[in-house]
């Protein structure tokens, strides 16, 4: 396989040089492959090689930060922008037809009829799990890591840990991948697809219909925009027959119903053609003809620019605020956000579509059984949303002192335990739906009841008076179950502030259930713990170690040491010897990955 590149004349800048001399030989020398020297001191831009045994039959897909590949010998590959291997491991199955990235940098991959696998960034399983039917497209990710799953007939929801939290039946299948909406850093706004019968579907992350107008013909593709100027959002809808048009989302987010009734009246754009390909970044969405055309639309709803890359029969597009990479078989282009081509790349012998990572590396598979890195274009921006961190506990508390404040004891234990097992049986039967906000809040206010400041104030002289602990570490163990990292901060301060032993241990294997820690505040608290001379008991030790071997398991990372340290801590006496023996297994488990 081999390749050529150019820069264009109308480019303002030139090709970035290759990476570093020294680098780059580590790297070949690791693969037991090489390229000249003379080669890169001219010019070549192959950044490296890797071998696999067999034609790629999935890839490379590029996603957190690495190339994904599954080879005709059933292996995965997962390798680092720099030619290091992050996992070479066996696959089962048939080799899968998507691989979706979540906002943690796990991968969600398709393992056959409507089975799916969560993997870490070094492809190991987190958890596998089942949807009735393939899906139709490749799932869609909010940013507390909730999927949003498309099959022939239906829509449904899991929590960041695979719960299911809700279903809605499609009147028509869809025909036009899910796209995922932020209002904010760490919120959901909406997700939206097209239907056959001609609409676009807008949901709110609880399953709330939000909007349905109806175009009368098929979408094809939906992007997701920012107004100019005030950066509130927006909704392309490209639609069959090479027409498209721009939906403010303020039409169904806030209080108008005008975007709910129909898509008839709406502004149609005349598109260059019918696209085979689109992408967004920021105020723009750029799409790609069959015959290598580009074009921009912008959020006012016009084509700001066509260029036409010369790429025939072209498979991606990728979209960076720095840059637009057109890609097919033979090779790739990178246009600026005003349309000007900087660089261009010819490719050989490729079996399939390459892929370009943020940090500028363009991967191509060879029909020689190698992976072809290319030093294509200069580090840019990765698209990645910032998870959510935490709910509102000053509003949880408010909560929780209203509902132990102005209630009596036996009606309030009986309606607790009430509202407790609706909870339960609703996510046993995977029907939270539109009741998911209301239900977090009672459980937030539950488990809270007795951990924040003046939790549990003087109801009367006799003094403070403290809601049962049963209901309290029930609470605990749903919200882990509802399986959102935004509440990891309050199971925190359950587990530090609680006078229940009971519960802090339940709070502790909530956040195990979660498995995710995205500001490190629950590891550094496990360490607190386990450094204190009053440390947890036996049980709530034991809670602690699964809570921090899930967290390290759910993101495949251990560059925070603080569970380690905490761990060590377990492992030595005076702990019992229960303890110590599921410290030494973790620790020796962590030491193996």
């Amino acid at each position: 396989m081999s390749s050529s590149a150019s820069a264009s004349s109308r480019g303002s800048e030139r090709r970035r040089p290759s990476r570093a001399a020294a680098v780059a030989f580590a790297a070949f020398a690791t693969l037991a492959f090489s390229v000249p020297f003379e080669a890169r001191a001219q010019g070549d831009p192959l950044a490296f090689r890797y071998p696999i045994a067999g034609i790629a039959s999935f890839g490379p897909f590029a996603a957190g930060g690495r190339f994904w590949t599954v080879s005709a010998d059933r292996n995965l590959y997962v390798v680092f922008p720099d030619g290091r291997v992050a996992a070479k491991r066996a696959w089962s199955g048939a080799p899968p037809s998507w691989l979706s990235q979540d906002p943690y940098g796990r991968a969600l991959i398709d393992q056959g009829v409507g089975t799916l696998a969560l993997v870490d960034g070094y492809g190991r399983e987190i958890r596998q799990f089942t949807e009735p039917g393939r899906l139709s497209f490749p799932p869609a990710f909010g940013a507390d890591g909730r999927s949003f799953l498309l099959s022939e007939g239906a829509v449904s929801c899991r929590s960041s840990n695979g719960h299911r939290l809700w279903t809605k039946v499609l009147a028509s299948a869809p025909c036009a991948a899910p796209v995922v909406a932020d209002s904010a850093p760490g919120i959901t706004a909406f997700v939206a697809f097209g239907t056959r019968a001609g609409k676009v579907v807008v949901l709110g992350p609880d399953g709330r219909t939000l909007a349905e107008p109806d175009f009368g013909r098929k979408p094809v593709f939906l992007q997701v925009l920012l107004n100019a100027g005030d950066g509130t959002l927006a909704l392309l809808v490209v639609l069959s027959g090479g027409e498209a048009t721009v939906i403010d989302a303020a039409s169904f987010l806030g209080e108008s119903t005008a975007a709910k009734a129909s898509g008839v009246g709406a502004a149609f754009i005349r598109l260059p053609g019918q696209p085979v390909a689109m992408a967004a970044s920021g105020t723009y969405a750029y799409g790609i003809l069959e015959d290598g055309t580009v074009f921009a639309i912008d959020s006012g709803g016009r084509v700001a620019w066509t260029t036409t890359t010369g790429l025939a029969n072209p498979l991606a597009l990728r979209a960076f605020p720095e840059r637009v990479i057109a890609m097919s078989g033979r090779g790739a282009s990178s246009l600026s956000p005003s349309g000007e081509i900087f660089r261009e790349l010819a490719i050989r012998n490729a079996t399939g579509a390459p892929d370009v990572d943020a940090s500028g590396i363009l991967c191509s598979p060879g029909a020689d059984w190698i992976l072809y890195a290319y030093d294509f274009e200069k580090r840019m921006t990765g698209t990645r949303r910032i998870p959510a961190l935490r709910e509102d506990l000053v509003a949880a508390r408010e909560a929780a002192d209203n509902r132990f404040w102005w209630v009596s004891g036996p009606s309030m234990a009986g309606e607790t335990a009430r509202l407790l097992d609706d909870i339960e049986k609703n996510l046993e039967w995977g029907s939270i739906g539109e009741d998911e906000a209301g239900y977090r809040s009672f459980l937030l206010s539950t488990a809270l009841a007795a951990a924040m400041p003046d939790a549990g104030r003087q109801r009367e002289a006799g003094g403070a008076v403290f809601p049962d602990p049963l209901p309290r570490a029930r609470a605990c163990a749903l919200l882990g179950e509802l399986g959102s990292p935004t509440v990891v901060e309050a199971l925190v301060t359950v587990f530090l502030n609680d006078p229940d032993p009971a519960v802090r241990t339940a709070a502790a294997g909530a956040i195990a259930s979660i498995g995710l820690d995205p500001s490190g505040t629950a590891l550094a608290a496990f360490e607190q713990a386990a450094a204190n001379s009053s440390g947890p008991d036996e049980a709530g030790a034991l809670a602690v170690i699964g809570a921090i071997e899930g967290i390290y398991r759910g993101t495949g990372r251990t560059d925070d040491p603080s569970g380690i340290r905490a761990i060590i801590r377990f492992s030595q006496r005076p702990y019992p010897q229960s303890v110590r023996n599921r410290a030494m297994a973790v620790l020796d488990a962590l030491r193996k990955r």
